[in-house]
């Protein structure tokens, strides 16, 4: 018998018992059952409820003021940007960048900037109590369904801005000191145009 024939005999013999040598047995409970692993998570923030990146700055950015009750929305026009804040009140990042981010947007409130600060995942008393502690001013509201979605639900403390052509500017997710100090270069830059 020459040697690739034995080869061969080898190989037909064994490749069942090498095929299911490489696939993975059902892992023992320690009660008889199997246990079922859950399929790896992906990398990074996206996921069911935060699917991806915003690419495009929403158009228009509406809500009921907390303060006020009353309905207001800001849209997106031409030579204003806006700056869309996302904080929470049980957030500890946010109350830590909260006194910074009032200085910015009180540096950029007459500077063709229009800002809103949203409470996401927050009810309204304890919205309004972190407002009045911080000494909060302008618009401010409770995050809609439709406002999370449209933001892709942002990890908090979230900073999205727009240019003053209506076209999604930057953002800063998780937003700590340092990323306020590239917001407020940011902003200058938007606003000497």
């Amino acid at each position: 018998m020459s040697k690739i024939n034995l080869f061969l005999i080898v190989a037909v013999l064994f490749a069942p018992v090498l095929a299911t040598a490489n696939e993975e047995k059902p892992k023992k409970d320690g009660h008889g059952g199997e246990t079922v692993e859950a399929p790896p998570a992906k990398i990074g923030p996206q996921n069911k409820y935060n699917p991806g990146p915003v690419t495009e700055f929403p158009q228009e950015i509406g809500g009921v003021d907390l303060f006020t009750g009353q309905k207001f929305s800001l849209k997106a026009q031409k030579g204003k940007s806006i700056l869309a804040i996302f904080i929470a009140s049980w957030c500890v990042p946010c109350q830590t960048v909260t006194p910074e981010l009032k200085t910015i947007t009180e540096k950029y409130k007459d500077a063709y900037v229009d800002y809103v600060y949203i409470f996401s995942h927050d009810t309204k008393q304890d919205a309004i109590g972190f407002a009045k502690e911080h000494k909060l001013t302008g618009r401010m509201t409770l995050a809609t369904h439709e406002i999370l979605k449209a933001f892709k639900n942002p990890e908090l403390p979230a900073i999205y801005v727009s240019d003053r052509y209506k076209y999604f500017g930057n953002r800063y997710l998780k937003a700590t000191s340092s990323d306020l100090v590239n917001l407020s270069a940011y902003l200058s830059k938007l606003t000497a145009l």
